[in-house]
């Protein structure tokens, strides 16, 4: 792997990083928290006006081409700012699954819309369970009557009274399947959660919806699972999303380090606060660099499991450390509402779980190994 990023990736990355300074504040996103939407519609539309709705979806059906690597480098950008809203969901999941396993007339009919920013997808796979396992779902895709049919109970369903479309994670005779379901279709309720990260997350309940034939996609013989590689995208893009949060609230903390004055002298300049910092960036380079080599690992098309989930395991763990760390740099502030450190806390909460939790990908990490 080569670590030097190319031209168009720094350009990317830099891009990013001025758009959403300027577009999405700490305020903004501390607005979306009681946003009924849960994140900036205007916002959307600026985002698929700059094409990265596209990225590694190819040229011909609307994106922009490149890799999951690139993907990567914007979403550790978004990580920094918290940007609020469905687009690991929408591209990293839901694109990439049409683009690896779609027929030609599913691409063209979905990836278009989906990358000019027109079609919002989310990802309904966590059941009662809370067990990520394949095996697990009990969600299922049947055809009773002659029509296609999904019923089933999600948790967990982030922005679902405000997307388009569910993508589905359901068992079928011929094993795991994935179908994309109108969000709005008769037989789904939802029922709004009230979380920790306090952004929108549902109970779906799925109760004999109508699905088409042609928005499913089954495994073909001898390929891998659309179900399980949509899991893993979820959790590599997560996962370079959390790197970004990560060293935000690095940033903030080794800055209030070097200001804040106590007993004569900054408290960067005590020890403690000096191990803390420096522990602070061992984690966020560490997630950095493995999530780069799971994310080029991945684009390369080389085995991926052992260090896609080796990296969403050490970020999991690292947001924790990260999180008690910034809380115990800024001390009381950091526990203010009106600070941005409770705001990247919460959520690094909810991110160790989401797309797995760290025993879920050390499991996957000892399969891979033949353990």
């Amino acid at each position: 792997m080569d670590l030097r990023f190319s031209e168009q990736q720094q350009l990317l990355r830099q891009t990013a990083r001025d758009f959403l300074k300027k577009e999405c504040p700490i305020e903004e996103v501390r607005r979306m928290e009681t946003d009924a939407t849960g994140y900036s519609t205007e916002l959307w539309a600026k985002m698929a006006d700059l094409g990265w709705f596209g990225l590694g979806v190819p040229e011909s059906y609307g994106g922009m081409g490149g890799t999951f690597l690139d993907l990567a480098l914007l979403l550790e950008e978004m990580g920094r700012h918290l940007l609020p809203g469905p687009f690991i969901d929408t591209t990293a999941v839901t694109a990439l699954a049409f683009v690896e396993s779609g027929s030609e007339e599913q691409k063209k009919r979905l990836l278009p819309e989906i990358t000019g920013g027109k079609r919002a997808c989310s990802f309904a796979y966590t059941e009662p369970s809370g067990d990520y396992a394949l095996s697990s779902l009990k969600s299922s895709l049947s055809q009773p009557n002659g029509a296609l049919s999904v019923n089933g109970t999600k948790f967990f369903v982030p922005y679902a009274n405000s997307v388009n479309n569910l993508l589905c994670a359901v068992r079928t005779t011929r094993g795991p399947a994935l179908a994309l379901v109108d969000a709005h279709s008769p037989g789904i309720s939802r029922v709004a959660l009230e979380t920790l990260p306090a952004n929108q997350q549902f109970e779906v309940t799925l109760k004999d919806v109508a699905v088409s034939k042609a928005d499913i996609l089954r495994t073909a013989t001898g390929k891998p699972s659309p179900a399980q590689r949509a899991l893993d995208r979820g959790a590599l893009a997560l996962s370079a999303y959390m790197a970004g949060a990560m060293g935000a609230v690095m940033d903030l903390a080794v800055d209030y380090a070097k200001q804040r004055v106590q007993f004569g002298r900054p408290i960067g300049s005590f020890q403690a606060m000096q191990h803390r910092c420096a522990e602070m960036l061992v984690d966020v380079e560490g997630c950095r660099y493995i999530t780069y080599e799971a994310a080029w690992t991945y684009s390369e098309g080389e085995p991926y499991t052992e260090v896609l989930s080796a990296a969403k395991a050490f970020c999991s763990d690292s947001s924790r450390r990260i999180g008690r760390h910034g809380h115990q740099i800024f001390g009381a502030l950091g526990f203010s509402e009106e600070h941005p450190m409770p705001l990247y806390s919460r959520r690094g909460k909810y991110y160790e779980v989401l797309f797995g939790d760290a025993a879920y990908h050390r499991e996957q990490v000892a399969q891979a190994m033949k353990l």
